[in-house]
């Protein structure tokens, strides 16, 4: 279970301030330091429960979007997948 917000509003990263999603990968990637920048899954079902906000801009979507599917890519097999569900509201 991931709370989206808890990784994208931080002092060192936040998916709120970035356009376009290579820039946020990118600079998440340099607030990790030296730390590795995303884990590698097997076999992992995530479902990305997003909850709807209407003071965010469609391209600050666009940007968590492309990020999460960026976080998740490395996940591998039979029942990897991730899949984003907008939560009524």
């Amino acid at each position: 279970m991931i709370f989206s917000d808890l990784m994208e509003y931080t002092d060192r990263f936040s998916l709120y301030r970035y356009a376009g999603g290579s820039q946020a990968i990118r600079t998440f990637k340099e607030s990790r330091d030296a730390a590795v920048a995303r884990s590698t899954f097997h076999n992992v079902s995530v479902e990305l429960d997003i909850i709807p906000r209407g003071d965010v801009f469609a391209e600050v979507g666009r940007c968590r979007d492309t990020f999460w599917t960026w976080f998740f890519g490395d996940d591998d097999g039979p029942d990897a997948k991730l899949v984003p569900s907008n939560l009524p509201g």
